[in-house]
């Protein structure tokens, strides 16, 4: 701010339109610095159909799934991330995204939401888990499972059937 200032008071002094760069490239720079955030923040705060997240030990990798059709994917290391935007149709409980090979975690396209159930000593819990298939649905083997962490499909179908 204070080069700002001291760069409009000595235009108005000497009267070099020059003077005035600084000035104006600092308006340019700061105008999309500005709109890249708030395109930023719109993408992200699209409301969530299903999100989905992997935990590793010091990274952890997420997919959430927006109601309009995109998706962002977050891949993060040590308080790192990175992000990839994409689409995806879903159908029922298959997600097929449009990208295959997502930061190698992400193996295909296809990706399946499936209940499994959790023996423990005393009782048994029931857990969603969204697994990467192959085109006749085979779970591929080695890859990623990821565990189901927001589910509004129900909420989200009733309220467009609706419409």
């Amino acid at each position: 701010m204070w080069s700002l200032f001291t760069d409009i008071k000595h235009f108005r002094s000497e009267k070099k339109i020059f003077l005035l760069l600084p000035v104006g490239l600092s308006i340019v720079f700061g105008s999309i610095v500005l709109i890249w955030n708030v395109q930023i923040n719109t993408t992200f705060d699209k409301p969530t159909l299903v999100r989905i997240f992997y935990d590793g030990d010091y990274n952890g990798t997420g997919i959430d799934f927006k109601t309009d059709g995109s998706y962002i994917f977050n891949n993060s290391s040590l308080g790192l991330s990175e992000y990839r935007y994409g689409t995806y149709k879903i159908n029922d409980n298959t997600i097929v995204i449009d990208k295959k090979n997502l930061e190698k975690v992400v193996l295909t396209n296809k990706l399946e939401i499936r209940t499994d159930t959790v023996a423990y000593l005393d009782h048994s819990v029931a857990h969603k888990y969204v697994y990467q298939i192959d085109k006749s649905g085979e779970i591929l083997v080695n890859a990623t499972i990821f565990r189901l962490i927001v589910d509004n499909r129900n909420k989200y179908f009733v309220i467009n059937k609706k419409h």
